[in-house]
């Protein structure tokens, strides 16, 4: 299983969810570390999925249908 935890710059918050994320994987046995990616253009955050900072992803697939790259939230350029 792979895990990334994306982010912008400035996030205030990637710290605390990579720590709560870390530990909630060790208490499901899991033997995986999140990677931090840091997204930094529009056309990243469509490629990724990123709808906010910080969101978790992960390889298993989700079963909820996701939105269309319209209806996300988009980073301003650096």
């Amino acid at each position: 299983m792979k895990v990334d935890l994306l982010c912008v710059d400035g996030c205030p918050s990637w710290q605390v969810a990579h720590e709560r994320l870390t530990e909630v994987l060790a208490r499901l046995g899991r033997d995986v570390v999140p990677q931090l990616v840091e997204v930094t253009t529009s056309e990243q955050a469509v490629a990724l999925g990123f709808a906010g900072s910080p969101p978790l992803i992960s390889s298993r697939p989700r079963s909820e249908p996701q939105p269309t790259s319209g209806d996300r939230p988009q980073p301003e350029d650096a």
